[in-house]
């Protein structure tokens, strides 16, 4: 049995060698981001050349608790510095952006894209976090009223100090 894993090891690490970097990029494109990361990051010197690009922008929507807290304990510590943009849930937002930590945790961090937001939603108070970040794109949720965005938005988030050059609101 032993033997059966070692060949099927040095047909994967063949397999792996005679692809040209080239065709990785059409295979990605197919993947989501965190997918990859979690697949190939330190697999070996050259997929984690591969996936650098993918460490930049991080989509974590659509992923559920289960796989969000995975990914927390085994990913995310190893390339938080390299994370400029975060796409995530509005219901996740206490999961990824832990208040007391949110600068230690990113220290790279430029954008931030939250998506199925309720009008009422958590994204309020991460504003005055937000306000270091270069962009900030909000998506609201489908069935939510067309209500205006609240005067609290605008106070929390365009301050003196603020840092945000594009805000984009989807409804």
């Amino acid at each position: 049995m032993t033997d059966f894993c070692s060949q099927s090891l040095m047909k994967i690490s063949t397999l792996e060698s005679s692809l040209p970097n080239e065709l990785y990029d059409f295979i990605f494109i197919y993947l989501k981001s965190i997918d990859i990361i979690y697949s190939f990051y330190n697999l070996n010197d050259r997929f984690t050349n591969l996936v650098y690009p993918f460490l930049c922008a991080i989509d974590l929507s659509d992923v559920d608790e289960c796989a969000l807290n995975k990914h927390f304990q085994t990913i995310l510590p190893k390339i938080q510095h390299y994370i400029k943009a975060i796409k995530i849930d509005d219901k996740n937002l206490d999961n990824v952006f832990p208040l007391s930590l949110y600068s230690k945790i990113y220290p790279n961090l430029e954008s931030v894209f939250i998506t199925r937001v309720k009008k009422d939603g958590k994204y309020l108070s991460y504003l005055k976090l937000f306000k270091q970040l270069l962009n900030l794109k909000i998506y609201f949720d489908v069935g939510e009223s067309n209500e205006p965005v609240s005067n609290q938005f605008f106070s929390n988030l365009l301050q003196s100090d603020c840092r945000v050059q594009i805000v984009v609101f989807h409804k």
